[in-house]
C-alpha cells in the first residue's frame, strides 16, 4: 500500500530521476524514474521503512512528504515489530541456556561435595577469598572487573560508593537544583572528583584541537600548547599518586588487574606528553600521544562500574555470542561476495566505487547490515539481494548485539533491584487541594478533577472544560506551523485575496485561543495560591502567552516570519516560544512528570549506562578526528577539523548512519569497532529508558493482565456455549434431513431471513457452498491487485491493448466486488455492522472503478485540469490491497493486531504525547538556530512544515543531513541522539511488548481451549474442518468398526448440509 501511494506522489516527480540510468524509448532516450511505478517504488520504500531516507531531500511536495512522515511514525513501527519479538525469543532462549548451564554447573559442583560460590553481588565485588572454579572463575572474574579486591584501608575508593548508592534507591528525587547539589556532594563526592578531573582534562583537549579562540556558554575560550601541557601533567600527577598509594595498599595483584591497567592509562600518556615536549618540543609529539589523554574518562569506571557489566555479559553469554557472531560474519562475507558480481559494473560512479572489489565491497556491506543503505541505485539483481538482506540478513547480524544489549540491561536491572521502591511520586498538585469547600475547591476540581480518585473522578465541568483546552492548544500549535509556511509571507500575502483570508482566520484564531489561555492561566494560579507560576509548567505557560501575545500585536509578520539578521533576538525565538504551549498539556498527560520520575528511579542504570556510552563515543569520536584531520577527501577533512566538531558526526556513526562514507582504509577499521560498540550501548539505553517505562506503569499494565484473565474465562464459556448450539444445529439438521427423506416431496418452508442467513454462511465460510465463493472472492482481490501493479508500469501503459485487457479485468473484478459486498450487507445483522469502518472501506473500495471509467469518458483537456482526481483514484485502487485483512485464513493474526492496538492504546499515551513534544519543540528549535547561526541547513529549515519533515526522520536515527551550526546546531545533534531518539523509541518499544505478552495470552487460551475439548495441544484448534483421511487415521480400529456399522444403519447421506 505505501509503495502505491510512494508511485502516486512522485511518478512525476522530476527530482527523483536516476541521471546514470537511461533507458530507450522507441528512438528516444529517457532517465530512468525511481518511482516509474508500484513495483519500482517497492525497494525504495522497504529501505523507508529500515529507517533510511537516501532520498529524502527529493520529496518536496506535501503529499510527498506526508508519505515519509507517515512511514516514520505508523510504517517504521510496525515494521519493527516482528525483529523485536524475534529479538525477545532469542534472548529468552539465551537465558535459559546460561541457566541450565548455570544448574549443570552446580550439580557437577554437588557431586564432587564442593560448595558452590554463593556470595552476594557486593561481596564479589568486594573480593571474596573462596576461589570460583571453572567456568565460574571466568564469570567471576569478570565482574570483579566493577571493583579490584582491595584490603580494609583502600575499600573506601570503591565500595562505599556503591553501597550508599543501593541505599538510596528508595529516597524522594530532589525537588531543587541545590537539593541535587547536597546529594551528590554528600554521596558522591570523591566520584565527582575524579570525573571531573578526568572529563575536564578531555575537554581541554576538545578546546585545543580548535587551534583557535571559540566559545563556551558566550565565554570566549582558547587552548594553547602550554595550557594543555599544563592540565594534563598536574591531572597526571595527581592520578600516579593515587596509582602508587593503590598499589602500596594491595600489593602487585593491583597493576595486573583491569582497574589497575585502566588507572595506570589515566597518567602514563600525560607523563610521556610532558617528558616529549620539554626534550623534543613540539614538532616531535605524534597527534596520537595527545589523543591519548581521551583514555582518561574510563578512569571514572571504579565507582559506576559500567564497562564490568559488559565483560561479564561477554563471559556469560559466549557461547550464544560466538555462535551467532559466526553467522553474522558468514553473512557478511555471502552479502559483500554476491553484490560484488552484481554491482561491479554499475552505472552509477558511487556504487561501482564501493563495490568495485571485494575488499570495498565488504566495507560497504558492514555499512548496510546495520540498517544503513546510503547507495539505493542497485541493479534489480542487487535489488532482490538487498531485500533478502533488509528483511533477514540485518536482523541476523544484528542479533549479537541485541542479545549483548539486553543482557547488559537485565545485569543493570539485577545489580540494582531496589529501584523500584520509590518514594512519594504523586503529583505536587495533590499536596495542595484544598480542604475546605469553597470556590477555591471547586476551580481546583475543575482543573486537576482527573488527579482524585472515585466518586470525584471525571465530572461533567472537567471534561467540557478539558476538551476546551486540548482544543485550543491544538488549534493554536496548528496556527503556529502553518503561518510560518512562505506562501504566508507579508510580502505575498499582500496581493493574494486567498492567503489573506487564511491569515485573517488565523489571526481570530490566536485571538480566540489567546483569551481562554489567560483564563486559565489565572485559575491555576488561583487554584493553587500562586505556586502554578513558579512551577516548570507555569513557567512554559507564561512564556508561551507571552509569545502568543506579541503576535497578536505589529509584530506578528516580523515575530512568525523572522529575519534573522536583526540585532533584536527575541523576535527571531517568538516561534520555538509559542510552541511551549504542548508543554502545557502536561497538567492533563503528565508525560515529562513521568519521565522524570523514571529516570530517577533508573538513574543507576542510566549512569552507567550513559557513562559507557559517553566513553565509547569521545574515544571513537577521537579516533576519527586524529586518522581524518587532514584528509584528502574535503568533506571529510572539514568534518573533523577538530575535536568538538567531529564528535557530532561519530555519534551519528555510532548510531548506525553514515551521511558519508568515503574514509580511509585505516579508519574504516575503527569504524567496524566504533559501531559494534556504539550499537550496543546505544541499545542499551534505549532499552533502560523503555524497561523504566513499563515498569513504571506495571499496575497498569497488572490491571490489563487480570482483564485478560477475565477474557479468556468468558471466552472459555462462549467456547462452551458455542459447541452447544453447534452441536443442538447440527442435530436439528439431522432430523430436518431425515425428515425430508421420509417425505422427498414435501418442501419445506422458507422462514423469514433465510436468505440474510444464507448470506451469513457464506461470508463466514460455514458451508461448503461459501467456501468456495469467499476463496473465489479472495483471488480476484488477487488478480486485482496484481492487475494494478501492473497497470502502474510504463511499458503495459504505452501498450494500448494491454491496457484495454487490464481495464476489462478492472471491470470484472470490480463485478465481484459488488456482489461480494452485497453479501456482506446482507450478512449484518444490525445497522452498525452495516457502517462498520471495513464495510464502509469496501464500498469506497468499488467507487474507483466507477470513477475512472467516467474519468476516461472526459476529454483529455478536462483530465489535465483534474488531475488530483486522477491521484486520488489511484489512490484508493491501491488501497485495495487492505481487504486481504478480511481473509478468512488470517483472522488470527488480524484480531491480535486489533488487540494489540486496543491494549496499546492507553499506554501509549504518555509516551506518544511525550514523543509529539519533543518533534514539534525541536522542529521549532533547529528552525530558529539554523536561521539565527546561518547553519548548512538553513535552507531545509526554513519554515516549521520543512522542519517537522527533517526531524520526523531525525527522530529515527536517520541523519539525512548531519551538517549543522557550530555550536548550537550540532548540540541539538547531540541531544537528539542521546536523549530524544531514545524516547522516541518507547512507543516502538511498548508495542512489541505489548505484542509478546499478546502472543503469550493468545497461547494460554489455545491450551485452555484444547484442554476443555480434550484434545492435545498438537490436534488442529476448533473451527478447522480435518481431512477425512487425517480423521480416520486418528480413529483406533474399534471406532472405525463402530462408524462403519452406523453408516450401513443408516444409508446413504441425502443431499447438501447447507439450506437455502
Amino acid at each position: 500500500m505505501i509503495s502505491g501511494l510512494y508511485f502516486v506522489a512522485n511518478y512525476k516527480n522530476k527530482a527523483t530521476v536516476w541521471e546514470a540510468a537511461e533507458w530507450q524509448n522507441g528512438a528516444e532516450w529517457k532517465q530512468w524514474q525511481r518511482f516509474e511505478s508500484i513495483p519500482s517504488s517497492m525497494w525504495f520504500v522497504l529501505i523507508n521503512l529500515c529507517k533510511e531516507h537516501p532520498l529524502a531531500d527529493k520529496f518536496e511536495s506535501f503529499f510527498q512528504r506526508f508519505c515519509v512522515i507517515f512511514v516514520c511514525f505508523i510504517g517504521v513501527p510496525i515494521f519493527a515489530v516482528p525483529t523485536g519479538i524475534f529479538g525477545c525469543i532469542l534472548q529468552e532462549r539465551a537465558s535459559k541456556e546460561v541457566a541450565q548451564a548455570d544448574a549443570s554447573m552446580h550439580e557437577a559442583c554437588a557431586l564432587y561435595d564442593e560448595e558452590p560460590d554463593s556470595a552476594p553481588q557486593s561481596e564479589e565485588r568486594a573480593g571474596a577469598e573462596m576461589q570460583p572454579r571453572g567456568d565460574e572463575a571466568s564469570i567471576e572474574s569478570a565482574r570483579g572487573l566493577q571493583v579490584d579486591d582491595q584490603p580494609q584501608a583502600a575499600k573506601s575508593w570503591a565500595e562505599e560508593p556503591l553501597e550508599q548508592n543501593v541505599e538510596l534507591q528508595a529516597s524522594v528525587p530532589p525537588t531543587t537544583v541545590v537539593g541535587l547539589m547536597q546529594h551528590v556532594a554528600r554521596h558522591q563526592a570523591e566520584a565527582v572528583a575524579v570525573s571531573l578531573l578526568s572529563f575536564g582534562s578531555v575537554f581541554v583537549y576538545f578546546y585545543y584541537t580548535v587551534g583557535a579562540q571559540t566559545r563556551l556558554f558566550f565565554v570566549p575560550v582558547y587552548v594553547g600548547p602550554v595550557c594543555l601541557l599544563c592540565v594534563d601533567s598536574i591531572v597526571a600527577v595527581i592520578f600516579a599518586l593515587e596509582w602508587m598509594w593503590r598499589m602500596s595498599s594491595v600489593g602487585l595483584d593491583y597493576p595486573l588487574s583491569m582497574l589497575g591497567l585502566i588507572d595506570l592509562s589515566s597518567w602514563v600518556p600525560g607523563v610521556i606528553h610532558f617528558f616529549m615536549y620539554m626534550f623534543c618540543g613540539e614538532d616531535c609529539l605524534s597527534p596520537w600521544v595527545r589523543a591519548a589523554i581521551v583514555l582518561r574518562v574510563l578512569k571514572p569506571e571504579r565507582y559506576i562500574g559500567g564497562f564490568g557489566s559488559m565483560f561479564s555479559i561477554v563471559v556469560e553469554f559466549q557461547s550464544i555470542l560466538l555462535a551467532t557472531a559466526l553467522v553474522a560474519f558468514l553473512t557478511w562475507l555471502a552479502a559483500s561476495t554476491v553484490l560484488y558480481y552484481t554491482e561491479r559494473h554499475s552505472p552509477d560512479e558511487d556504487i561501482n566505487e564501493y563495490y568495485g572489489s571485494i575488499p570495498r565491497t565488504l566495507w560497504a556491506e558492514v555499512i548496510n547490515l546495520h540498517g544503513e543503505w546510503p547507495w539505493p541505485d542497485y541493479s534489480p539483481l542487487g535489488k532482490w539481494i538487498g531485500t533478502y538482506i533488509a528483511f533477514f540478513s540485518t536482523g541476523i547480524c544484528m542479533v549479537p548485539i541485541v542479545i549483548f544489549a539486553e543482557g547488559f540491561q537485565r545485569r543493570l536491572e539485577e545489580a540494582d533491584e531496589d529501584r523500584h521502591g520509590s518514594g512519594d511520586m504523586m503529583s505536587w498538585q495533590l499536596d495542595h487541594l484544598p480542604t475546605e469547600s469553597g470556590i477555591r475547591l471547586d476551580v481546583w476540581c475543575l482543573l486537576y478533577n482527573h488527579l482524585l480518585q472515585a466518586p470525584y473522578h471525571f465530572s461533567c465541568g472537567y471534561r467540557i472544560f478539558r476538551a476546551m483546552s486540548v482544543t485550543m492548544t491544538l488549534l493554536v500549535t496548528t496556527s503556529t506551523v502553518v503561518v510560518t509556511y512562505p506562501w504566508f509571507d507579508p510580502q505575498n500575502c499582500r496581493e493574494d485575496l486567498t492567503c489573506q483570508a487564511w491569515n485573517n482566520a488565523l489571526y481570530g484564531i490566536d485571538v480566540a485561543c489567546m483569551s481562554f489561555f489567560v483564563v486559565e492561566f489565572l485559575l491555576r494560579i488561583f487554584a493553587l495560591r500562586g505556586l502554578y507560576l513558579i512551577s516548570w509548567v507555569g513557567l512554559a505557560d507564561f512564556l508561551s502567552l507571552a509569545a502568543l501575545g506579541i503576535t497578536l500585536t505589529s509584530l506578528r509578520d516580523v515575530s512568525l516570519h523572522p529575519n534573522y539578521n536583526s540585532a533584536m533576538i527575541a523576535d527571531d525565538m517568538v516561534i520555538p516560544v509559542r510552541l511551549l504551549r504542548l508543554v502545557a498539556m502536561e497538567s492533563y498527560v503528565p508525560s515529562f512528570f513521568v519521565l522524570g520520575n523514571v529516570v530517577w528511579l533508573n538513574r543507576q542504570l542510566l549512569l552507567k549506562s550513559f557513562y559507557a556510552l559517553v566513553c565509547v563515543w569521545y574515544i571513537f569520536g577521537v579516533a576519527l578526528y586524529v586518522e581524518e584531520n587532514g584528509s584528502k577527501d574535503k568533506e571529510i577533512s572539514s568534518r573533523y577539523a577538530d575535536a568538538l566538531t567531529g564528535l557530532p558526526h561519530a555519534l551519528v556513526h555510532m548510531c548506525g548512519d553514515y551521511p558519508v562514507q568515503n574514509y580511509s582504509h585505516f579508519s574504516q577499521f575503527s569504524h567496524f569497532w566504533g559501531l559494534v560498540f556504539g550499537q550496543c550501548v546505544v541499545s542499551a539505553v534505549t532499552g533502560i529508558f523503555t524497561a523504566g517505562f513499563v515498569d513504571y506503569l506495571g499496575d497498569e499494565r497488572e490491571m490489563e493482565r487480570q482483564r485478560a484473565a477475565e477474557r479468556r474465562l468468558n471466552l472459555v464459556t462462549n467456547a462452551v456455549v458455542m459447541l452447544q448450539a453447534k452441536f443442538r444445529r447440527r442435530r436439528r439438521l439431522a432430523l430436518q434431513n431425515q425428515g425430508a427423506s421420509s417425505s422427498a416431496c414435501a418442501v419445506p418452508a422458507r422462514k423469514s431471513g433465510a436468505f440474510c442467513d444464507c448470506a451469513l454462511d457464506i461470508v463466514q465460510q460455514r458451508t461448503f457452498l461459501g467456501k468456495c465463493i469467499m476463496i473465489f472472492c479472495n483471488a480476484v482481490l488477487i488478480i486485482n491487485i496484481i492487475n494494478t501493479l501492473a497497470g502502474s508500469v510504463p511499458e503495459v501503459e504505452a501498450n494500448g491493448q494491454l491496457l484495454l485487457v487490464l481495464d476489462i479485468i478492472e471491470c470484472g473484478c470490480c463485478s465481484v466486488f459488488v456482489v461480494e459486498y452485497v453479501l456482506r450487507v446482507l450478512a449484518c445483522r444490525t445497522l452498525c455492522e452495516v457502517i462498520a469502518p471495513m464495510r464502509i472501506f469496501d464500498l469506497l473500495c468499488i467507487l474507483p472503478t466507477i470513477a475512472h471509467m467516467v474519468l476516461q469518458s472526459e476529454p483529455h483537456r478536462w483530465q489535465k485540469e483534474h488531475a488530483f482526481w486522477e491521484n486520488m483514484i489511484e489512490c484508493l485502487l491501491v488501497c485495495r490491497v487492505l481487504r486481504v485483512l478480511e481473509f478468512h485464513c488470517i483472522r488470527r493474526e488480524v484480531r491480535l493486531v486489533q488487540r494489540t492496538i486496543g491494549a496499546c492504546l492507553q499506554g501509549l499515551m504518555l509516551p506518544g504525547m511525550m514523543a509529539v513534544d519533543i518533534w514539534i519543540i525541536s522542529a521549532g528549535m533547529f528552525v530558529w538556530v539554523e536561521g539565527y547561526f546561518k547553519g548548512p541547513e538553513e535552507e531545509h529549515m526554513r519554515s516549521l512544515p520543512d522542519a517537522l519533515y527533517w526531524c520526523s526522520i531525525y527522530l529515527l536515527g536517520e541523519w539525512a543531513n548531519d551538517e549543522f551550526s557550530d555550536g548550537a546546531g550540532s548540540r541539538l545533534c547531540i541531544f537528539y541522539c542521546l536523549v530524544a531518539v531514545a524516547l522516541f523509541s518507547i512507543p516502538i518499544g511498548l508495542v512489541i511488548e505489548v505484542t509478546s505478552s499478546l502472543l503469550r495470552d493468545m497461547a494460554e487460551e489455545d491450551k485452555e481451549i484444547h484442554r476443555l475439548k480434550g484434545v492435545p495441544p498438537g490436534r488442529p484448534p476448533s473451527g478447522l474442518r480435518v481431512p477425512r483421511k487425517s480423521r480416520k487415521s486418528q480413529m483406533g480400529p474399534e471406532r472405525s468398526i463402530l462408524l462403519k456399522k452406523k453408516k450401513t444403519r443408516e444409508g446413504p447421506k441425502m443431499g447438501p448440509r447447507w439450506n437455502f
